[in-house]
């Protein structure tokens, strides 16, 4: 790719809008790029030529006085439609590296990068003066533009510094403007500490018991909460809060009581003497004749 840093050259004016990537490269030529060769005339070939090969002289491209031209200035929407980089590759195949326009295609933009061409978008009010002056050449009127938002760099597809630096300036002198307009000067003072309390004392300071409050409120309805409060005239107060499980009381508690007093049925049954358990024995099988019969 060939560095682009300051490019003086003729300009062709293609005084229309809504230049799509169609037009500017056809579907059926965009194979022609994978083969080697010159491929300048690819670059609006439906437009450029008549079906038999032959130029049509009443193009603006193919007059004799924007010959060797090497920028392109345009309307708005140039390079809308389908993404296809081929369009970018035909424009610099015929030698083009720059287009001058209202406005893009977001996707032409990116194609245009990334093939060494600068697309540079300049305002409706100067488009006139332009005009007038794109038969003796733009090459001075461009370089002259480098104050337009505009990328400068291929590589990284950046933005002029200074109207960074220039753009963030305006934003801080507008929000002083709005500021000092709102807030009409005033100001509240109050002590650094207690939230500007102006009677703290030891009995009001923050403590972990605070921070934690918010979050036992949202989650309140889910637990079993004790608080016990001291009044205010108590000389040594204390404040206790007992956090319970429902679940546990409700759930697993019962399950608890069901096991001990399973637990304490089947230990009296290994409890007694070997006359007990040949009774146990007798009962069961005498059970089972009976269920059996």
């Amino acid at each position: 790719m060939e560095r682009f840093e300051l490019l003086k050259a003729v300009a062709v004016p293609l005084d229309e809008s809504n230049v799509d990537t169609d037009q500017i490269c056809p579907a059926r030529l965009i194979r022609v790029f994978a083969e080697p060769g010159r491929h300048d005339d690819v670059f609006m070939h439906d437009r450029r030529f008549d079906e038999d090969g032959s130029a049509r002289p009443t193009f603006v491209l193919n007059r004799p006085v924007y010959a060797g031209a090497r920028i392109i200035v345009a309307q708005r929407n140039f390079g809308v439609g389908s993404s296809r980089e081929a369009a970018v590759m035909a424009m610099s195949a015929a030698g083009f590296r720059a287009v001058v326009a209202e406005s893009f295609g977001d996707i032409f933009v990116n194609n245009c990068l990334k093939n060494g061409l600068l697309p540079v978008q300049f305002i409706q009010l100067i488009d006139p003066v332009t005009r007038q002056l794109v038969a003796s050449g733009l090459g001075a009127q461009v370089a002259a533009s480098g104050w337009l938002l505009a990328p400068n760099s291929l590589e990284q597809a950046s933005y002029g510094p200074v109207i960074f630096l220039l753009g963030i300036l305006g934003s801080f002198a507008l929000a002083y403007l709005l500021v000092r307009w709102f807030y009409h000067g005033r100001m509240r003072r109050g002590r650094p500490w207690a939230c500007g309390f102006p009677w703290g004392n030891a009995r009001m300071q923050d403590t972990a018991e605070g921070f934690g409050q918010p979050i036992r409120q949202i989650f309140e309805p889910l637990f079993l909460m004790k608080r016990d409060l001291p009044s205010p005239f108590d000389e040594r107060p204390r404040y206790r809060v007992t956090v319970e499980d429902p679940f546990w009381r409700w759930i697993y508690l019962p399950i608890v009581n069901l096991a001990n007093h399973l637990a304490r049925l089947f230990g009296l049954m290994q409890q007694g003497r070997i006359s007990v358990y040949l009774m146990y024995s007798f009962v069961t099988l005498a059970a089972t004749l009976l269920a059996v019969m």
